[in-house]
């Protein structure tokens, strides 16, 4: 099949959003699709090295103020140059209403369908777009990344939508001893110091400051805990001021946002994600792959991800309760190492990029 992805931001964020579409589009490509990516150009844009180099990768110029105009002409013309069996599409906002209208008015408009992946709770506005512009009564099919998101899309685009996760590089995802030791090496943390990750944009909403501020009781029973935080974001500023005022500088390390956060994973010995407003949760899934236990919030979407096999959930505002999860996970070894042995085969049975492909291609069939 032929097969294309418009994503705009594709080489200048990390975000899952983004490496979703690497990794399926690089997933499609291997059970021997052709797929083109469409995207804007950006200064110094990211490299994804996980990107099949077969992925026809089309380049849309990008004027500063007016780029959603500008890329319209660029995108349709891209969209026929080829005859697509689909085309998959994000957002309405950025040029890809007007340009599938245009289409649609030469009456050469390619199927395409929409994969959401943001709740509507979280950013209404998209959705008012892809109804606004006919999009979403025209798409062949509305994908959903999680129930959640599913539940919350259908009454607003007043459609059902299949819901197809993601899934996980399990090869490039997964434990690594040797990987830990020197990742450790490197952040400056002490080979037997328990480490606690979070992998996430840097916003209010995505709870690290809950365990910033349960840490020091935490510390109590663990006087050597270290807790890692890689991202970007508006509130790093108000997450550093809480770090200090708590007088935990020595416990919680910042890195910057980057592609390649298998490494990080690999030095960890648990993943906390105390979230709301998620659409699903890639980090979590890399996590498990990597047979790290993961500690999630009590909200969606993760009730569809952690089991108790290999997780736990907890009120991110309750501080005894984040405590009592992590004191129960970090002090019997063998049970995390049982629970970590469990999440990667729950990511090998159901969360694997080909299996994820091939539910892709199963509702083009």
């Amino acid at each position: 099949m032929r097969l294309a992805f418009v994503h705009p931001f594709l080489f200048r964020y990390a975000r899952g959003i983004e490496r979703y579409t690497v990794n399926l589009a690089s997933a499609l490509i291997a059970d021997n699709n052709e797929v083109d990516i469409l995207t804007w150009h950006w200064p110094d844009p990211l490299h994804w090295s996980e990107l099949a180099p077969q992925a026809g990768v089309q380049i849309i110029p990008a004027a500063r103020y007016f780029a959603a105009w500008f890329a319209v002409p660029f995108i349709a013309r891209h969209l026929l140059q080829k005859t697509y069996d689909m085309v998959y599409i994000h957002f309405a906002d950025y040029g890809e209403a007007r340009a599938l209208r245009l289409l649609k008015l030469m009456r050469r408009q390619p199927p395409f369908s929409i994969v959401l992946h943001y709740p509507y709770s979280q950013v209404p506005h998209r959705y008012h777009s892809f109804v606004r512009s006919g999009l979403a009564q025209q798409a062949r099919q509305i994908i959903a990344v999680s129930q959640c998101v599913a539940d919350e899309a259908q009454p607003v685009l007043g459609r059902s939508c299949a819901v197809i996760s993601h899934g996980v590089d399990v090869a490039r995802f997964h434990p690594d001893p040797l990987q830990r030791v020197n990742m450790r090496h490197r952040l400056g943390i002490p080979q037997d110091a328990p480490l606690l990750l979070t992998i996430s944009a840097f916003e209010e909403r995505k709870g690290m400051q809950w365990l910033i501020r349960a840490l020091p009781d935490v510390i109590h029973q663990y006087p050597t805990v270290r807790y890692l935080i890689v991202g970007d974001g508006p509130y790093g500023p108000e997450l550093r001021r809480l770090t200090q005022e708590l007088g935990l500088q020595q416990q919680v390390h910042f890195h910057p946002a980057t592609p390649d956060v298998a490494p990080f994973y690999q030095a960890a010995d648990l993943f906390v994600i105390l979230a709301r407003g998620e659409a699903s949760s890639l980090v979590s899934l890399e996590a498990l792959a990597c047979e790290l236990p993961v500690l999630a919030a009590l909200h969606p979407p993760f009730n569809e991800l952690i089991r108790p096999a290999w997780g736990r959930q907890v009120d991110e505002t309750d501080f005894q309760a984040i405590v009592s999860a992590l004191s129960e996970i970090l002090q019997d070894s063998d049970q995390r190492r049982a629970m970590g042995c469990q999440g990667r085969a729950y990511i090998l049975a159901e969360h694997t990029w080909p299996a994820v492909a091939r539910q892709y291609q199963d509702l083009l069939s």
